[in-house]
């Protein structure tokens, strides 16, 4: 999917599964997607009785300048970092390829 993204040819997309902000803040790039998802999601029994965004989530979010895609069966409590967030995707359950989130987040071909 990367590969169909289009972009100015000056850009450079780099795709880091399981990150850290070492990284991110290392290689100073302009923008970081952060995704932020849950372990379960809805097809399995799922109440949640925390409403906090997990981990490593909210230090990217903190640390980098980024764009946040949250990926959750259910509501989170996104207000604590609101202010560094330069823009949020709430893509709730977006199938297995996530195509839609690409095609939101960029111009697909």
């Amino acid at each position: 999917m990367i590969s169909r993204i289009n972009v100015d040819p000056a850009t450079q997309i780099v795709y880091k599964k399981e990150s850290d902000t070492n990284f991110e803040q290392a290689n100073k790039f302009d923008y970081v997607v952060v995704v932020v998802d849950e372990n379960t999601y809805a097809e399995a029994y799922n109440d949640s009785s925390n409403l906090t965004v997990p981990n490593p989530g909210p230090s990217f979010i903190q640390a980098v300048k980024c764009v946040v895609v949250l990926i959750f069966a259910h509501h989170v409590v996104i207000k604590p970092y609101v202010e560094k967030m330069d823009a949020v995707l709430a893509a709730w359950l977006p199938g297995t390829e996530g195509q839609c989130i690409a095609d939101v987040l960029v111009t697909m071909d």
